[in-house]
């Protein structure tokens, strides 16, 4: 670029020039540990030795390309709820970032007898379409081709596939269009929304937090929440329903704690959605407002979503604040009681007391849970104390399901 004529000014001013070229696959798996170690990461590794090797393939070595690439790895890895970026999470990355590009490229690095033996191939599937005497239309035809393209996984497979492929990639019927009328709720495909795409789906947005509270407190029970409180997280005693909130719960969090909450979305404007996350499985969501459902596949939902989760729970009564070593008093004694039942021990005797034993089975049931073993009892390792014991506050919530 600097040899344009235009730019032999700055091209003067530049002292020394380095170009650096694609890396090895050693020097990429390097390259990948240097850029995790600057970012501050100090545990072990996320990405699989194999998902290492995948980068460098499918990056082709260029650090730019690289950077990409593991950074929409880790971001899938987070949406998927998953510690460690595989391979098959590579793969996807690869084909969200770099598109069409990946198979261009590859049918570029075929040899020429691989795409002899493809045109080939392709002219023996026309020739039988003609002696069926069904002549292809332009729709069929275009889908043949790139079907036959994309089933080949390397130029040294190709002799032996293309004619097997191109044949049975038999052009698949055009989807039916949705009448005019359809909604989002009409459908459960898993949508890759962009923040641009948040007013043209919803129709009914919840701008404000308190609807979305309200419109989750009518999932519970009639013995629930108050829908119609003019503070839904301050209940008028003496009801004990309390509103959790976090900033950064994260989707193993709301995984475990299984029951249906609010999530915020930024529109294209920055501006703030509320939604009510009522599913979630593997690879979508299922979000609500005002009654209208969509499902969002998980990785579009970590572009517009904030990492925040809030929900209800009824607090155990007398609840002010998490309970912490040296406390006492009839809330300690109802949590012995709980963790006594969780490890199917007898019922302990007397007044107890958060010593270091009680807080060692606190910690032991938290790891169980998938919660943060920090040996405190909050909002979280009460709810999940009311599942594990069958307590009534637990059958009253609510469950996140599994589709859509």
């Amino acid at each position: 670029m600097l040899a344009r004529p235009e730019l032999e000014q700055l091209a003067q001013r530049v002292i020394a020039r380095y170009h650096l070229g694609a890396l090895t696959e050693p020097e990429t798996a390097q390259y990948l540990r240097h850029r995790l170690g600057v970012a501050g990461l100090g545990t072990a590794n996320p990405f699989t030795k194999s998902a290492m090797r995948r980068i460098h393939q499918r990056s082709r070595g260029v650090p730019r390309r690289i950077n990409l690439l593991a950074d929409r790895a880790l971001l899938g890895a987070y949406a998927d709820g998953v510690a460690r970026v595989d391979q098959t999470i590579v793969d996807k990355a690869a084909a969200e970032v770099f598109g069409p590009d990946a198979r261009v490229q590859a049918l570029r690095r075929m040899a020429p007898w691989a795409l002899g033996a493809l045109a080939g191939a392709a002219m023996a599937a026309g020739t039988a379409l003609w002696l069926t005497r069904e002549p292809p239309t332009i729709a069929s035809a275009s889908t043949v081709l790139p079907a036959a393209v994309v089933a080949l996984p390397a130029a040294s497979a190709v002799a032996a596939t293309a004619a097997v492929d191109v044949v049975a990639a038999a052009p698949a019927p055009a989807p039916a269009p949705l009448p005019a009328s359809a909604s989002v709720a009409d459908t459960t495909t898993p949508l890759f929304l962009t923040a641009a795409d948040l007013a043209r789906k919803v129709t009914k947005p919840l701008r404000r937090e308190r609807d979305a509270w309200r419109e989750l407190a009518r999932m519970w029970p009639s013995n629930g929440p108050d829908a119609d409180a003019s503070d839904p997280c301050t209940p008028a005693p003496p009801s004990t329903w309390q509103c959790f909130k976090s900033s950064a719960a994260g989707l193993p969090l709301i995984r475990q704690l299984d029951r249906p909450g609010l999530v915020t979305l930024l529109d294209d404007n920055g501006k703030p959605l509320h939604a009510l996350l009522v599913a979630i499985d593997e690879r979508s969501a299922t979000l609500r407002m005002n009654g209208q459902s969509i499902v969002v596949a998980l990785v579009a939902l970590a572009h517009l979503w904030q990492g925040d989760f809030a929900t209800y729970w009824q607090a155990p009564e007398g609840y002010q604040r998490p309970i912490g070593p040296g406390d006492a008093g009839p809330l300690v004694d109802q949590l012995a009681l709980q963790l006594a039942t969780v490890r199917g021990e007898p019922a302990p005797a007397g007044a107890q007391r958060v010593d270091h034993a009680m807080k060692t089975r606190v910690q032991a049931f938290q790891l169980a849970q998938g919660l943060k073993p920090d040996g405190l009892v909050g909002p979280t390792t009460f709810m999940q104390l009311a599942r594990a014991t069958a307590a009534p506050a637990a059958g009253q919530a609510p469950r996140l399901t599994g589709g859509h």
